[in-house]
Parts: C-alpha cells; sequence; structure tokens
C-alpha cells in the first residue's frame, strides 16, 4: 500500500479528531501533488513510442496499440548468453576438459568416444 492509499483510507475509514483530520488531509494533498509531478498525465505520452518489440522489429500502429493495451501479450525480451571466462588455471582446465568431453573426444581408457 502507497502513502497516498494509507492516507486515503485512514481519512475515511477512521474516526479521527478534528486536527488530526486537517494534517492527514493536508498531507494527502502534498503526496497527491508530488505523484503528478513525477509522472506525466496519460494523455501527454504517446503508447506508439513507449511499447516496442524487445527484437527491434517495426511494428504496425495498430499492434503497438494492442500491445499497450494488453502488455501480457508482449514477448520477454531474448536472454543474454553469458560468456564462460575462466578465472584460474584449475577453472580453464576444468572447461577445457568440459568441451574436449563434449566435442567427442576419445577416452584414452577405452579407446572410445565419449557419450553423454
Amino acid at each position: 500500500m502507497t502513502e497516498l492509499g494509507f492516507l486515503a483510507h485512514l481519512l475515511t475509514k477512521h474516526e479521527l479528531p478534528p486536527d488530526t483530520k486537517e494534517f492527514v488531509a493536508a498531507r494527502l494533498v502534498e503526496v497527491a501533488e508530488a505523484c503528478e509531478h513525477l509522472r506525466p498525465a496519460p494523455w501527454m505520452t504517446h503508447p506508439q513510442a513507449q511499447t516496442q518489440l524487445p527484437t527491434g522489429v517495426p511494428q504496425a500502429a495498430s499492434t503497438l496499440a494492442i500491445m499497450a493495451r494488453n502488455p501480457d501479450l508482449v514477448p520477454p525480451p531474448a536472454p543474454v548468453p553469458v560468456e564462460q571466462i575462466a578465472q584460474t588455471a584449475a577453472t580453464q582446465a576444468a572447461l577445457a576438459s568440459r568441451s574436449a568431453a563434449m566435442m567427442g573426444v576419445t577416452d584414452p581408457n577405452t579407446g572410445r568416444k565419449r557419450k553423454f
């Protein structure tokens, strides 16, 4: 619950002394004014400019409008692949052994290719 919601709930649902009621009402106005300055009004923004597909593909205005009304339809951005960076000699050796095993290098004990 935000402070604005708490103050509105306090003012409307509880019995308060007149001095406290005036203080809560004044604080409610202060918080509401602070919230208005932080975000622009909805009619001042363009949903077409804000909503873009993560793939960077340009979309028609109608598609952007549908995506703005239904944000759950917008696919999440593709995950960024993590680079494997070996920090120590032991880590480098382990990664080299793993990649060699995955590439089908023959096992010196059996003479056959390793299977995973």
